[in-house]
């Protein structure tokens, strides 16, 4: 780690003496031209460019919708957008799926870094926060010849602040939610002679939830009763970026250092018979991102873009015996657990303009994953996949094609040449697209090696995974004016697919299931009036499960198919230049998921539908800019958790059966100040 991040400043102090030489202005022109499109789009594309020209469909979440539904982490965000489906364990996280899929099949990124740290193959999406996020971008579908594995369902690529404008900058924000969680958050960017830095810094806390608590709960004290258990448990959390950008020639060079700390305090209830002890549990975990992009110009466009990090995840469980009369705490040593992670990745592409209508690029991707800890059937795994991939485009003012191919090489695993092939139609204000894309996914080391057992818990690899593949197709059509309207269709067929199997016993087990297919459509429409803006989307799309009989190999039960639909609206009144408020309405319908009965027999069991109500009641921004106050009403239909969609009355379950989805209903109140030297 030390070793990193001297190179890292070394590289930042070098590039800063480079900095004092005058900056080509080829580079300046093309970063001015590229970076500041409106509703940019960088994820898959050679330069940024905007939505109704890039070739694959993206969903672009901007700065201002972050700001104005005051969603301080990724998990709250994603649980607005259509097809997507989040639910939290109080212990490991927030989770997500989309269009049927989730865990290690949904690729998050920071700046094209994929996000390591897995714990029951999902990325707790809770401790991705948004105070550094200019805007996200999402697309459907396997992106595997860009990016990679874990990409079967889709891509989300987290877009960072970065300044582009001489002179300094300061922000800070706060904001207060009446469940007991207060969010503090600094930055400050400077720019000056081609150098460019930055520093941001955030801590939340929260003191825990569960149902019956007060509607305004303040911040709790330690208790020693039996109201000392939250379903939903207290947490702080420190995120902290330092970042720079630095041109020299040709080149632009971005190097910087990401750190996430957490600490989760799971209470146990007071020990029978006199309530005088209870075992507890921290959480503690952390995360490190240095990274190094470095890309270079030319006056047709990006000619190198290199990205290289190297990623430390560390999570240790301490386990204590509480004195609640004293609270002094004394270790539980056979209960100390921790995992170790480090994943280092480079990537690089070269993009060669063949003619004015032609343009290829070529490139690696390579990628080195340590696992340690005590929850792995031995010690240490290693994993290394490195692969190399090309594209091919052709233009022209009508159409845009573009040919890919990845071959990888997977140090457990073969892995197949995965192709794809993306076509974009232009008719005036109308764009048509087609979109075929092999995707592939190796088991990771947790879903191969990992044990995890507590008290609430017991997860278990499975060394006899086989890795997934899936075929998809995807059509879209779009027309943009004052009303814009898409309408998408796609279908998603993965073999051998790996998922955390419910056994009912208080025990889960990743194994392979014979197939998994899905079809759906989704149609979108954003009008933009005086004073009134709307959006209203719909999906639908059934799934198709061919279920493994339990202890029999590949043989396959019948195919079990489900159906479901979403819905949402939001209605967003412009009062004046400063001042709007907005509603928000999700519809989730019911939803099915795989366990395995007392009988060893697995099955599909159907959680119920839900509705999400949120109401923006105000915000509002000052004429300077400088100012900014919202107010949001959440959860108004007080959705706090799922039946799991089984019978939990029978001697042979032994699950509670249900899933939190959300905290009860809450109010955000959220202040931001801004200062900008330039304005």
């Amino acid at each position: 780690m030390r070793h990193c991040i001297g190179v890292i400043i070394g590289l930042a102090w070098s590039a800063v003496l480079l900095g004092q030489q005058a900056v080509p202005l080829s580079v300046d022109s093309a970063l001015s031209r590229w970076v500041e499109l409106s509703n940019a789009v960088v994820t898959g594309e050679r330069d940024a460019t905007t939505a109704d020209q890039a070739l694959r469909p993206t969903r672009v979440i901007g700065r201002d919708a972050i700001e104005q539904n005051a969603s301080p982490t990724l998990h709250e965000l994603l649980n607005r957008q259509l097809n997507f489906r989040v639910a939290q364990d109080p212990v490991l996280g927030a989770a997500a799926s989309l269009n049927g899929l989730g865990g290690n099949n949904i690729n998050v990124l920071i700046d094209g870094v994929p996000l390591a740290g897995r714990l029951n193959g999902e990325l707790d999406l809770s401790q991705v926060a948004l105070d550094n996020i200019e805007r996200i971008e999402i697309i459907n579908g396997p992106m595997a010849v860009e990016y990679g594995t874990n990409s079967l369902a889709g891509t989300v690529n987290l877009i960072t602040k970065s300044r582009r404008q001489p002179g300094s900058e300061f922000q800070w924000t706060s904001q207060y939610e009446t469940v007991g969680s207060h969010t503090n958050s600094a930055s400050f960017a400077h720019q000056a002679h081609g150098v460019q830095w930055g520093i941001e810094a955030n801590q939340t806390y929260f003191d825990g939830w569960s149902p019956g608590d007060p509607l305004v709960d303040g911040f709790s004290n330690f208790l020693a009763d039996s109201s000392r258990i939250a379903l939903w448990n207290p947490k702080l959390q420190r995120n902290a970026r330092l970042h720079s950008r630095l041109t020299a020639g040709h080149w632009v060079f971005r190097p910087s250092v990401q750190v996430l700390s957490e600490r989760i305090e799971n209470r146990g209830a007071p020990r029978a018979p006199y309530g005088r002890t209870a075992f507890d549990d921290l959480y503690s975990t952390t995360r490190w991102i240095p990274t190094l992009q470095c890309r270079s110009f030319n006056d047709e466009g990006t000619v190198w873009n290199i990205t290289q990090s190297w990623q430390r995840y560390h999570r240790i469980r301490a386990a204590h015996l509480t004195d609640l009369e004293t609270l002094a705490q004394t270790p539980l040593s056979s209960e100390q657990d921790s995992t170790r992670m480090s994943v280092w990745m480079s990537r690089g592409t070269r993009h060669v303009s063949i003619s004015e209508r032609a343009h290829g690029s070529a490139g690696w991707d390579a990628r080195h994953e340590t696992i340690a800890g005590g929850r792995l059937v031995q010690n240490e795994h290693i994993l290394f996949d490195a692969a190399v991939f090309a594209t091919f485009t052709w233009e022209s003012d009508a159409q845009s094609h573009r040919f890919g191919l990845r071959k990888a090489f997977n140090s457990a695993f073969t892995a197949p040449v995965l192709p794809s092939w993306n076509g974009l139609w232009k008719w005036g204000t109308h764009r048509f697209r087609l979109a075929y894309a092999k995707g592939f996914r190796a088991p990771s080391l947790k879903e191969l090696h990992f044990q995890f057992v507590d008290v609430n818990h017991q997860l278990f690899g499975n060394a006899n995974l086989r890795p997934e593949t899936s075929h998809f197709w995807q059509i879209h059509w779009q027309k943009e004016g004052s009303l814009n309207f898409s309408l998408r269709g796609y279908s998603n067929a993965v073999a051998e697919q790996i998922g955390l199997v419910d056994q009912l016993d208080g025990t889960y087990q990743y194994v392979n299931f014979a197939g998994f297919s899905s079809q759906g459509i989704e149609a979108q429409v954003h009008a933009t009036g005086k004073q009134l803006e709307w959006n209203i989307g719909l999906s639908a799309f059934k799934a198709q499960t061919d279920l493994v009989k339990s202890g029999e190999g590949d043989e396959s039960a019948a195919p079990s198919q489900a159906a479901t639909m979403e819905g949402q609206a939001e209605l967003t009144w412009h009062i004046n230049p400063h001042l709007q408020t907005s509603i928000f309405i999700k519809y989730n319908g019911a939803r099915q998921r795989v366990v395995q009965n007392a009988n060893d027999e697995m099955q599909l069991v159907t959680a119920p539908a839900y509705t999400l109500l949120d109401l923006n009641a105000l915000h509002w921004q000052s004429p300077s800019n400088r100012l900014q106050i919202a107010l949001r009403l959440k959860n108004l239909l007080d959705v706090t958790s799922l039946a799991n969609g089984f019978d939990t009355s029978g001697p042979e379950t032994h699950t509670s059966g249900l899933t939190p989805i959300a905290w009860g209903r809450s109010a955000v109140v959220r202040l931001t100040y801004q200062w900008n030297q330039n304005r």
